[in-house]
């Protein structure tokens, strides 16, 4: 099947359970056995139960401590699971702002590249966005900062990027969205290593290639010849590819350097001499990728893919959630919290008006006995 895919905690699981309706090898891992079960399409002994804790309460440090008594265990099951020849990429997907897949993800990541040698990992954490919880802000930063420190390709899915092209949406439609897109990606991109070209091929060697080197990676489709009115020219088509690298579900591109593309192009063969490389590429610092897969089809759908990976890392989208914990920081900081005593705190002086006093009382009483019984 190509890509194989290990989902941590409850967000890179739901990943991981779109993956596997599509037939992909997926597995699941999390301290939430009520997580695990709530999965759809991941086979019961494809799912992973941490013991320790049901649930870690978005404490990464939790996570982390937990799997020092349960690592040997995670790494025989992904063994188990994914060792097949037939999976060569394998994808972990994970929420930076929780606890357990934020945790976990990149001391797996590094254990088991050591113990897959032959495999190759990309990480895709998923980004929260603006409006959630401070907690989840601040897991995402500690999350980047360590992912920026190991060996692999990194795919970020942003929900920050999707609710602004989109506007609101609430959490299931967001899930939807991003989650379906993804594995629709993947998918169809090894669908394009099956297809035959005379004009190029984009084979599964080139796609692990692309794959396979440190950095931030995107993709992006389309459709270049939905041009009413345009003229076409080599400038129309850069523009509009180049457009498509921050229209994704994706966190925005940095423009400093890139290493290795994969441009793939169906279409009618007369309109490739449109693709212009220098042009496209020329909104980076380096000017050109260091390695290019050129791919070219027939099949008149008139759009373009791009793979692009061994970009700079996201800083631009670090300092925007930086900025936004210090301001969420201070806010709590200006809270004047005040505490309020309460003016009513004696329940006898609640009934005292309507107690009678006990003289009073032994005299109403005597008073009504003796003029019943006269």
């Amino acid at each position: 099947m190509y890509f194989g895919f290990i989902g941590l905690g409850a967000g890179g699981s739901n990943i991981a359970d779109e993956a596997a309706k599509k037939g992909y090898d997926a597995i699941a891992i999390n301290y939430s056995k009520s997580d695990l079960d709530s999965l759809v399409n991941i086979k019961p002994e494809h799912r992973h139960y941490l013991i320790g804790s049901e649930g870690v309460g978005k404490e990464r440090e939790t996570a982390r401590t937990l799997l020092k008594n349960n690592y040997e265990s995670v790494i025989d099951f992904v063994k188990k699971h994914l060792s097949k020849s037939s999976v060569e990429v394998i994808v972990v997907s994970f929420s930076a702002g929780g606890g357990s897949g934020s945790g976990l993800s990149t001391i797996l990541l590094e254990i088991l590249s050591q113990q897959m040698p032959t495999k190759v990992f990309v990480a895709s954490p998923i980004l929260p966005s603006k409006s959630e919880v401070l907690i989840n802000q601040i897991n995402t930063l500690s999350l980047l900062e360590e992912l920026s420190q190991i060996d692999v390709c990194t795919i970020p899915i942003d929900n920050e990027t999707v609710i602004t092209r989109n506007g609101f949406l609430s959490k299931s439609k967001l899930f939807q969205i991003t989650n379906s897109k993804f594995i629709q990606q993947l998918d169809e991109l090894v669908e394009y290593t099956d297809k035959q070209s005379k004009n190029g091929i984009l084979d599964k060697k080139d796609l692990k290639q692309l794959f396979s080197i440190k950095g931030i990676a995107v993709i992006s489709k389309v459709k270049v010849l939905d041009i009413s009115g345009t003229t076409l020219t080599t400038d129309h088509f850069a523009n509009t590819i180049q457009k498509s690298w921050n229209e994704t579900i994706y966190t925005p591109i940095e423009t400093n350097r890139i290493l290795r593309a994969g441009i793939i192009f169906n279409g009618t063969e007369r309109f490739m001499e449109y693709i212009d490389y220098d042009k496209l590429f020329s909104i980076f610092g380096n000017k050109s990728p260091v390695d290019l897969f050129e791919a070219n089809y027939t099949e008149n759908k008139g759009e373009v893919i791009s793979i692009l990976s061994g970009m700079e890392w996201i800083n631009t989208r670090i300092s925007e959630i930086d900025e936004l914990v210090e301001q969420q920081k201070m806010n709590l900081a200006n809270v004047e919290v005040v505490e309020y005593k309460a003016k009513n705190t004696n329940k006898d002086d609640i009934f005292s008006r309507f107690s009678v006093k006990k003289e009073q009382k032994t005299q109403k009483s005597s008073a009504l006995l003796s003029e019943f019984f006269k």
